[in-house]
């Protein structure tokens, strides 16, 4: 995950095993180095313990252990029955997707417990620690995918292991550098690099233009870039205002260089008119040593891969609201913000609601395979799509990697929704603010947004992404609870607009305060 305030950087252990890295999130604010974070700490044997102790088997659902009823009295006599779940929605006066109201009968309401920090971060420490890197293809992504069906199980949902194929965008790229020596003849060298996501991806070559700076369209008029694959150092402008300024200026293709990593990559908000590249460490020394040299660079086949949706519902249950979070890693990272606290913050909430009568309108789902292009989230949407079940979902909850970073909170997404993350801040003593920028970067939510659901992402700017250091050393807990109290009383102001049996503690007016 990324793209708030600075972004973290991708590390890739060795390259020679052809491993696909994409920084999820791209650059809405700017492609700078991520700040100074600690070394990463060493996980010694003994927290391998944390994911087994999580995962011990509650006796009986229900009688294990001591549920807090948490309802609300909504009315004298009985409770009223659900109604069936299997309604079509509609769209009300402003246009929302919204469902028949569940369950209008009378009588006591029984909502969600609170939100248990302590046990989010049980299993935060879990995924980050007990399982570490969950990178597609290694074994730690196969674990997760089971940890997460224990857990949801253990709460009393129905849960689906949804295997699917994707094929990896960008990838690995050879740019083939080619100099003439003083004395005659030319010499050859190859180096590797990551096409950005959401770049295009078409086959390039000219001779390598050093720009100076970080690629202001200053830095372009003062070199001859047309035709030529222009190199620019990262920081300061996003990967998309690189881009446009080296297009503008007429160049071939765009090479972001920071040499202070092994090698990473940036996501694109849009895919542009010149494909975009990010080299690190040594094949970003010699690039910059290249001036004056042709580049050739090929375009990727795309290697067919494989990866897990774990997709967890009441038996019977609709998806009228979806929350989500990708449990998937980068490679050799522990990903405990990204996206450890988002996964964490996602089981915490399932058993939250694992009682409550609107539980039946809710599906929580792990989505994977974001970091290679939010393959998890566009797999379960096609799917959804195919069976009829899309036109069920009215909204999207997106949790990913808030378990660092610079307040305020931001509220990202649609416009009213947005409103209401803010309002509902007001009324829990957190400060959020309206995200008003052009997003630029991506995340699970974005399936759901172009199939016609509402959207909503707490963020925040400045995280820990993509780089060993994003371990639990690195976690602000205050942080971490703030964003889930604000996601709990999201998921109620969203079932309460979906139609579901619940009565929201708090306001959910945008605005509210």
């Amino acid at each position: 995950m990324g793209g708030f305030g600075r972004r973290g950087v991708g590390w890739l252990a060795a390259l020679g095993v052809g491993a696909l890295l994409v920084a999820c999130g791209g650059d809405a604010i700017s492609d700078a180095p991520a700040r100074a974070v600690e070394e990463q700490q060493s996980v010694g044997a003994g927290q391998a313990e944390v994911v087994e102790a999580s995962r011990v088997e509650v006796a009986e659902d229900g009688a294990g252990r001591e549920r807090q009823a948490g309802a609300q009295q909504a009315g004298a006599g009985q409770a009223g029955g659900q109604q069936g779940a299997g309604s079509r929605a509609a769209d009300d006066e402003e246009g929302r997707r919204v469902a028949p109201r569940r369950g209008t009968g009378g009588g006591v309401v029984v909502g969600p417990t609170a939100l248990d920090h302590g046990y989010t971060l049980e299993m935060l420490r879990a995924l980050a620690e007990g399982i570490g890197a969950r990178f597609n293809g290694e074994p730690g992504e196969r674990e997760a995918v089971e940890f997460l069906a224990e857990r949801l199980r253990a709460d009393g949902y129905e849960v689906a292991i949804e295997g699917f194929e994707f094929v990896a965008r960008g990838g690995v790229h050879t740019i083939r550098v080619t100099q003439r020596l003083r004395g005659g003849g030319e010499t050859s060298t190859s180096l590797q690099a990551l096409l950005m996501e959401g770049s295009r991806d078409v086959p390039v070559s000219g001779p390598i233009v050093l720009v100076p700076g970080m690629g202001s369209q200053e830095d372009f008029a003062s070199v001859e870039a047309a035709g030529a694959v222009a190199v620019v150092g990262r920081g300061v402008l996003t990967f998309s205002e690189k881009q446009g300024n080296a297009a503008a200026a007429g160049a071939a293709a765009l090479v972001v260089v920071d040499e202070s990593v092994p090698i990473y990559v940036g996501a694109l908000g849009e895919a542009g008119e010149i494909p975009v590249y990010g080299v690190g460490g040594g094949s970003g020394e010699l690039l910059l040593e290249s001036d004056g040299g042709t580049a050739t660079i090929g375009a990727s086949g795309g290697e067919v891969l494989s990866s897990w949706n774990v997709a967890a519902r009441r038996a019977d249950g609709v998806c009228r609201v979806v929350v989500g979070g990708h449990y998937d890693s980068v490679v050799n990272v522990p990903g405990a913000n990204d996206n450890a606290s988002g996964t964490a913050t996602v089981l915490s909430l399932a058993r939250s609601w694992a009682e409550a009568d609107s539980a039946g309108d809710v599906c929580f789902v792990g989505f994977g395979a974001e970091e290679l292009g939010l393959h998890g989230s566009e797999a379960f949407v096609a799917a959804a799509r195919e069976s009829g079940e899309l036109e069920e979902i009215t909204a999207m909850l997106n949790l990913d990697a808030f378990g660092n970073g610079e307040r305020p909170i931001l509220a990202v997404g649609d416009g009213d929704l947005a409103a209401v993350l803010v309002g509902l801040g007001g009324q829990l003593g957190i400060t959020v603010e309206m995200w008003d920028e052009p997003r630029g970067f991506r995340s699970d939510y974005v399936p759901f947004e172009r199939a016609g659901a509402a959207v909503i992402f707490p963020g925040v700017r400045g995280r820990i992404l993509h780089v060993p250091a994003d371990h639990m050393g690195n976690i602000d807990e205050a942080l971490l609870r703030d964003v889930g109290l604000l996601a709990h009383a999201m998921l109620e102001c969203l079932l309460e607009r979906a139609g579901s049996r619940i009565e929201p503690r708090l306001s959910c007016d945008a605005g509210a305060s």
